[in-house]
């Protein structure tokens, strides 16, 4: 799905500011991508419903997977799921 950069510093595609449907974003806190406020920023564009997850202390791979980052990831992937659409 290609579509223009909103965004050089976040990365945020243009493609998602048509999205309709409530999506989760996970994000490392050390992210070098992008920081929270920028995130939060880009997802404000978005007309849907956004849920923002920050995993402290992981980067952009969220911790490879692996430990208390691959926990919270799951975590916030099952609360995200289990409720009402």
């Amino acid at each position: 799905m290609g579509g223009r950069r909103a965004s050089s510093r976040t990365g945020a595609d243009s493609s998602a500011l048509g999205n309709r449907v409530s999506s989760l974003f996970v994000h490392g806190v050390r992210d070098p991508f992008g920081s929270l406020a920028e995130l939060r920023l880009a997802l404000a564009l978005i007309p849907a419903p956004t849920t923002l997850v920050a995993v402290a202390g992981a980067a952009h791979d969220l911790g490879g997977g692996r430990g208390a980052a691959a926990d919270a990831v799951s975590r916030a992937v099952v609360a995200f799921l289990g409720r009402p659409a």
